[in-house]
């Protein structure tokens, strides 16, 4: 291709400053979806992090109850399985908090087999002890709460359920003493309260009883091998359902992705408002230049290089654009907590609030993956919105073209 076609266009682009806001806004619109992919892949990390956090790498339930009859023998059985590093059991059940409407989700757990299986003690707050100690100081059985809960060390708290008995459910009703605290930085519909495992089944009455055993593994991309391993040993024992973390937290996992999408999807909205920029900057400059696409068409030139002078021209104002909002977006990105840290130290206005959003930082995850689709799509849509001016020029007749000027 002559090169004549990429100096016209360069040419063309400085004659007139308003061609810089067509570069102004492809800026804008890359520099946006720069910071908001960033940001949001940063709060998918964050939020897989918090997960894998509070999450086994694998769930073993019963499917021919709601719990697992015999916990003891059951892991007995699990540890033997080539590739099973921990395990731990867990007796999850509802309650009421302090005798009124308020829901609570009791988890008994065994708090250093808990440690081995995922990041429990990462989440414990400032004084909160890793296992349950024998006795409070008021005697009564201890709890571990979750930081959204309204109880402070050492009050104590009332939690009403329903205690399973050969005849009937029966309500039961035990005060427990708070001995600590704990925050995840996950929002989840109940708030969880996490006792001793055996108080749990003897509250619940339920003995050796667990409703699942959590399972870490040496390497998680072994894992179909492990669950594989683990259905065919436990096949004698009875119906059991194996899960992974990300099958049980599957629908936060997609609800995460398709907002992460959508936001891309509607900010891509800027990029294209600022393609009908250059459509009618170039359909413009059609207009200005006529008489100059008539003399360079009289002159020897083919209609299809008067049609690529002006795709180039729409090319070469993405890539500029382009190349300045992954500038300006990497920067914005990478440097977004000291930006926020200066507009709340002029102003007063906490842009991300801590005690809304459980963290202390915005997260920023930049994917340079990423980028690279949304400099290609962005040049594309650029293209695409130049070629109606570009074949309106390719298609002026020069006679035509020099008559009227």
């Amino acid at each position: 291709m002559s090169m004549y076609k990429i100096f016209l266009a360069w040419r063309y682009l400085l004659s007139r400053k308003i061609i810089l806001l067509a570069i102004g806004g492809i800026a804008v619109g890359v520099m946006a979806l720069i910071v908001v992919t960033s940001v949001m892949g940063g709060f998918s990390k964050e939020m897989m992090e918090r997960i894998k956090g509070t999450s086994a790498h694998l769930n073993v339930t019963s499917q021919e109850s709601y719990f697992i009859g015999d916990a003891p023998k059951i892991m007995e059985v699990i540890k033997k399985v080539d590739g099973v590093t921990a395990y731990a059991p867990r007796l999850e059940w509802g309650a009421i908090l302090g005798g009124g409407s308020n829901f609570v989700q009791i988890i008994g757990i065994e708090p250093r087999m808990e440690n081995q299986v995922n990041k429990y003690e990462k989440y414990l707050l400032h004084g909160t002890p890793l296992d349950f100690p024998a006795k409070t100081e008021s005697g009564l059985p201890p709890a571990i709460a979750e930081s959204r809960i309204s109880f402070s060390n050492g009050e104590t708290i009332s939690l009403a359920s329903i205690k399973l008995t050969p005849l009937m459910p029966v309500p039961v009703h035990q005060y427990f003493q708070v001995i600590g605290r704990f925050d995840t930085g996950m929002f989840e519909f109940f708030s969880k309260v996490y006792i001793p495992l055996k108080t749990a089944q003897d509250f619940l009455g339920i003995p050796n009883g667990v409703t699942k055993i959590c399972i870490a593994i040496k390497d998680y991309r072994n894992v179909e091998q492990v669950r594989s391993q683990l259905k065919e040993t436990l096949r004698p024992l009875g119906a059991f359902q194996i899960n992974t973390w990300e099958e049980e937290k599957q629908t936060l996992l997609r609800a995460v992705a398709t907002e992460k999408n959508i936001n891309a999807f509607l900010l891509f909205f800027i990029v294209i408002v600022a393609a009908f920029n250059i459509l009618a900057l170039l359909t413009m400059r059609v207009v200005e230049k006529t008489k100059d696409i008539g003399v360079l068409i009289s002159l020897g030139g083919r209609p299809a290089g008067v049609m690529w002078l002006f795709l180039w021209q729409g090319f070469l104002i993405s890539f500029i654009g382009s190349a300045v909002g992954v500038i300006a977006g990497y920067a914005l990105a990478a440097n977004l907590n000291h930006v926020e840290d200066f507009i709340y130290k002029h102003s007063g206005w906490k842009l991300f609030p801590p005690d809304i959003y459980y963290l202390d930082k915005i997260p920023s995850e930049i994917s340079y993956p990423t980028i690279v689709i949304i400099i290609i799509a962005t040049v594309a849509v650029s293209i695409l919105f130049s070629i109606y001016p570009a074949i309106k020029a390719a298609r002026l007749n020069p006679v035509d073209a020099l008559r009227y000027e």
